[in-house]
């Protein structure tokens, strides 16, 4: 296991929740997916995958540019169903 995943542990986050990140975000580099991390981890008490089923696009506004919050929750959408974004389409 590569360190940065070692200490994203230490924040609080299961392996496999910070794998799933890196499969639907790959394109952030460590300093900024720390930071999402971190954010997932303190603002909004993420610590497992199941977790990221919760998340919304408005909670990752301040970490993730219009594309890639749109990306982040179409990944995580189960196949089959349909996610509405909000009014603002975050």
């Amino acid at each position: 296991m590569p360190a940065s995943f070692s200490v994203l542990f230490i924040l609080g986050m299961e392996d496999e929740c910070i794998q799933e990140l890196r499969r639907v975000l790959p394109e952030l580099d460590s300093l900024e997916f720390t930071a999402l991390v971190q954010h997932l981890t303190a603002e909004l008490g993420l610590t497992k995958k199941e977790d990221l089923l919760l998340v919304e696009a408005d909670d990752l506004q301040q970490h993730l540019k219009l594309v890639l919050r749109r990306r982040f929750i179409q990944a995580l959408i189960p196949k089959g169903e349909k996610k509405i974004l909000g009014p603002n389409r975050h």
